[in-house]
């Protein structure tokens, strides 16, 4: 598990979370009011949620 905790693969792994949560939101954006509440099932480290929160929706998020 040492692999992680080099700071370029850290990096490249913030890129791609970063990418996935941006289209995630425009998935939201373009099918859900602004204002609406949302569950975030698997919300991990809470990007996604943390994003449509600053956006006006109401977020809930669900992760075990």
């Amino acid at each position: 598990m040492r692999f992680f905790h080099r700071p370029a693969v850290q990096r490249a792994v913030m890129r791609v979370d970063r990418a996935r949560s941006d289209a995630v939101v425009a998935r939201v954006r373009a099918h859900v009011p602004v204002g609406s509440r949302i569950v975030d099932i698997g919300s991990g480290g809470c990007m996604v949620c943390r994003k449509l929160q600053a956006l006006g929706y109401e977020v809930q998020p669900v992760d075990v």
